[in-house]
């Protein structure tokens, strides 16, 4: 997975939270998120690594453009 711009923070943050179903927050650790039922992580440990990397990279964009990743993050879970 790529973050190279906003357009793609924006397509990865509604990927969690759309179809992953995943109230994330930007500084959490994906390995650390536990479904309710059956209290099991929502994905497997190599796909957790792969989100982690690809959340880094969206800090990185919106650092370099000058953007809030927390309220893109947030904007995209009030939808």
């Amino acid at each position: 997975m790529r973050i190279d711009n906003l357009e793609d923070v924006t397509r990865f943050f509604k990927y969690l939270a759309e179809k992953r179903k995943v109230a994330f927050h930007p500084d959490d650790d994906f390995e650390c998120y536990v479904n309710i039922e059956p209290g099991e992580p929502p994905c497997p440990p190599e796909e957790c690594r792969e989100f982690n990397a690809a959340m880094q990279q969206c800090f990185q964009v919106c650092q370099s453009v000058g953007e809030d990743i927390f309220l893109i993050g947030l904007e995209t879970l009030k939808q």
